[in-house]
């Protein structure tokens, strides 16, 4: 129509048309129906002038056509009705759909049609397979049968013919249908043919999506003598030819006038004198080895096949080859080094040939690993890997590309055009890559890659070279090859738009921030995405708040069980060459529940701080009350370890006096009952105490000490020590602890002994600890076994201090403050008192 409006017909006979955002029924369908009188059939569109369309009744052939035809005016719905003469109308008119043009062509001479068809012996229903050419006159002038069925016809400024077909499109230059044509898209069902204003051509099909064909002509390659659809590997430049190896092991030459010779026994010459046969038949031979010899100096040669290489002075001779690597490829640097590329790794050969041995040369430290291809650039050299993909290596220097172009595919072949461009053959199309050198690394300024979409015979490249101003390619599918100024690819950036958000309650917006309800957290964005060029995988990548992005094909995302707060989601779409589109952003937040509201989050941290704060005045006060009862419990319990001192004391100095008396030795009693009762008071007055000052306490232990020597006629002796750096006016000690102590000395430790009994008693501080000093209780007596201390009778003194000691260590909540004891039959004991240091 003369507003570009988008028509479609439905199967009952109904109109669409697409109103720029969505699909919108015809207003006057009800006009439509009652052209069809018995509401059975439909309505087959086939012309168009202006505001008005052109139907028929459908007919058993397509190409026939029936009249009356109809036509409506789709401004006011007027309909009317036709004989053969509106063809010439619409004939006349130029519509710009060749389609039509071809139908109408047909229907107004469908007899010179059905003569021509006999002339090319084909069948009357096989018409849709057969392409016609007319004159002005609208007569048939030139008929071609392209054994497809045509679907669709472009014609551009240059008569240049392309044919939809369900099998491809079929390219007639200058609309010579005297010539062969070249297939483009092969094997794809092409529906329609439309050319843009950069003159690049855009096909639709009927299951592979929209295609871009730049304005090019990519040639394949074709000889008698080669297979259909041969597989290439090696292409090698020589003298003039260009020679190629295929699959088979039959190696070929191409002139420059694009005639050919296989190299084997039995040559064949295409179109050639007698005297360049010969010529050719001389030569041939010497080109056989072209793929497996490199010449590294005048009569020396690396020679390399499937079986591995050698250097060898004789390129008409292939001796056993030293060096069991399948070879692939191989090249010679400025210093004469050789760098041969094997199926297990890269090997360099230094220039002294005779004198060294080839060398592994590791990539990113691998050794194992394939090379495919090795070509020099200045002083590198340029790796084709399927590990790495592409690797420049200079030196020291180690460079491999992380191009996103690059990715997925295996790289087969380099073919350096000059110093700023390469061309890499890979398992998924040919890459042109653009680079140049900053600060001696190479950068990839600008990458392509052609495809099948593009016109290639293959996207399986093994082997690239430049020959006869072109680019040859050896592929799975022949030879193909074209200037390089032709290909292109293109650049437009797709288009995209997010078309919805649609909740777990089935509320879609369209907009581009929305405010969703804290139970409507499970979100479906849609997206639509528009590319000429649109890949396989990966067409679509998407992204919400920081996440990384994830690729995908699909046209919603779906995000569940979100948490509240707010998310900006991302979207971008892109075409086969990797360029993405601009950013599409929805920003939606999802409210929180009330329970997760600020307002209420406060009101519940208020109501919890006082909560807390009740309980932890009702536990600071059980908590007093309690260590209260526990600190009156403690001195109880000390008072009472104190008092249980006195009679024991006690029992042992009466039992002294009793025995001085039963002596008859009145005059030592009565002076040991005079010390004995001073000792009492002082024991008495100590016993009500917690702590008493050193010095009061060694007095204590000097008079106990005193009338024990008394007691047993000084039968041992002792030794006071008081480090000078505690105050024995200011230290505090608990009382009556050490007396027990010395007691079971002079008891137990000196039992059975008769001279020589020594008590030491070292009072000083900690070593290590600040806040502590010990007081060490050491004898010479004879010792005992501390596992039998339990049963003994000096276990009840000695439990007494040890129960103090650990009242003491709980009450002041120290852990440092302990009690030891060491002993060993006939070397005496020892016994460590570790107490706070307290003024």
């Amino acid at each position: 129509m003369n507003n570009n409006t988008f028509w479609v017909n439905g199967l009952d006979g109904s109109l669409s048309y697409w109103n720029g955002s969505f699909f919108e029924p015809f207003a006057f369908n009800e006009e439509l129906k009652s052209l069809r009188p018995d509401q059975e059939g439909w309505l087959d569109f086939i012309g168009l002038h202006e505001n008005t369309l052109f139907f028929q009744l459908i007919a058993s052939d397509y190409w026939e056509i029936t009249y009356p035809i109809y036509s409506i005016n789709t401004c006011d719905g007027t309909t009317a009705t036709h004989g053969e003469e509106i063809l010439d109308f619409l004939n006349n008119t130029a519509p710009t759909d060749q389609i039509i043009k071809r139908r109408i062509n047909i229907a107004k001479n469908l007899q010179a049609v059905k003569d021509s068809l006999k002339t090319l012996n084909v069948e009357l229903r096989k018409i849709s397979e057969v392409h016609f050419q007319w004159n002005a006159q609208s007569k048939i002038k030139n008929v071609k049968n392209i054994t497809k069925e045509i679907i669709g016809l472009y014609i551009d400024e240059n008569n240049n013919e392309w044919i939809a077909t369900k099998a491809g499109v079929f390219y007639f230059k200058n609309g010579d249908l005297s010539a062969e044509p070249i297939i483009i898209l092969e094997g794809i069902g092409v529906t329609v043919i439309s050319k843009s204003k950069d003159g690049s051509l855009w096909v639709t099909s009927t299951d592979n999506g929209l295609f871009h064909i730049p304005n090019i002509t990519i040639k394949k390659f074709k000889s008698k003598d080669w297979l259909d659809g041969e597989t290439f590997y090696k292409l090698k430049k020589a003298d003039n030819y260009l020679v190629v190896m295929s699959e088979k092991g039959r190696t070929f030459l191409l002139t420059k006038n694009q005639l050919n010779a296989q190299v084997d026994d039995n040559i064949i010459v295409d179109n050639l004198t007698n005297e360049k046969r010969k010529i050719i038949s001389s030569s041939v031979h010497n080109y056989k080895g072209i793929f497996n010899m490199l010449q590294v100096e005048n009569k020396t040669f690396l020679v390399y096949n499937s079986t591995g290489f050698n250097i060898n002075t004789d390129k008409n001779y292939i001796p056993t080859l030293k060096y069991k690597f399948r070879t692939l490829s191989a090249t010679i640097d400025r210093k004469k080094n050789i760098w041969i590329a094997t199926t297990e790794g890269l090997f360099k050969w230094k220039n002294e040939y005779k004198k060294t041995e080839p060398a592994l040369v590791p990539i990113q430290g691998i050794r194992d690993f394939r090379v495919n291809d090795v070509k020099m650039d200045n002083d590198g050299i340029w790796l084709a890997t399927p590990k790495f993909g592409l690797v420049y290596k200079r030196d020291s220097l180690e460079y491999t590309f992380k191009h996103e172009k690059l990715s997925n595919k295996v790289l087969q072949a380099i073919y350096k055009q000059n110093d700023s461009t390469l061309w890499l053959g890979s398992n998924r199309g040919l890459l042109k890559a653009k680079y140049t050198f900053k600060n001696n690394i190479p950068i990839i300024e600008k990458m392509d890659v052609y495809t099948i979409k593009n016109g290639l015979i293959s996207n399986y490249i093994n082997d690239v070279s430049f020959w006869n101003d072109e680019i040859w390619l050896a592929t799975d599918n022949g030879l193909c090859h074209f200037k390089p100024s032709q290909l292109s690819v293109s650049h437009t950036i797709p288009s995209l738009q997010i078309d919805f958000i649609e909740t777990d309650k089935k509320q879609a917006v369209h907009t581009t921030q929305v405010t969703l309800p804290h139970n409507e957290n499970d979100v479906t964005i849609h997206y639509t995405g528009i590319s000429h060029n649109k890949p396989k995988k990966g067409f679509y990548r998407y992204k919400i708040n920081d996440k990384p992005w994830v690729e995908t094909n699909e046209r919603k995302v779906s995000f569940l069980d979100l948490n509240h707060g707010e998310y900006a989601f991302k979207v971008q779409c892109r075409s086969d060459n990797s360029q993405w589109s601009n950013t599409k952003q929805l920003v939606f937040t999802i409210e929180p529940h009330f329970l997760e509201r600020i307002w209420f989050k406060i009101a519940m941290i208020c109501s919890v701080c006082i909560i807390i704060f009740l309980v932890i005045v009702r536990y600071k006060k059980n908590w007093q009350k309690k260590l209260e009862n526990e600190n009156r419990l403690r001195k109880s319990e000390l008072t009472t370890l104190r008092n249980q001192m006195n009679p024991h004391f006690m029992f042992n100095s009466l039992t002294a006096i009793q025995g001085l008396i039963y002596k008859g030795e009145k005059l030592e009693a009565n002076t040991y009952i005079g010390e004995f009762s001073r000792l009492m008071r002082k024991s008495l007055e100590y016993s009500k105490l917690e702590n008493i000052v050193l010095e009061e306490e060694i007095q204590f232990i000097e008079n106990y000490l005193e009338l024990e020597k008394k007691r047993f006629k000084e039968l041992f002796e002792y030794h006071i020590i008081i480090d000078p750096e505690l105050s024995k006016s200011a230290l505090q000690v608990p009382p009556l602890l050490i007396q027990p102590l010395l007691e079971n000395c002079i008891k137990h430790g000196f039992r059975g002994m008769d001279k020589n009994k020594l008590i030491e008693i070292s009072i000083q501080k900690h070593e290590h600890i600040n806040d502590i000093f010990e007081v060490i209780i050491k004898d010479n007596g004879v010792g005992f076994d501390l596992s039998q201390l339990s049963n003994s009778s000096k276990s009840v003194g000695l439990g007494i201090v040890k129960d103090r000691i650990s009242l003491i260590r709980e009450n002041l909540n120290n852990k440092e403050v302990a009690f030891y004891i060491d002993s060993e039959l006939g070397k005496g004991t020892t016994i460590r008192l570790l107490l706070p240091l307290n003024t």
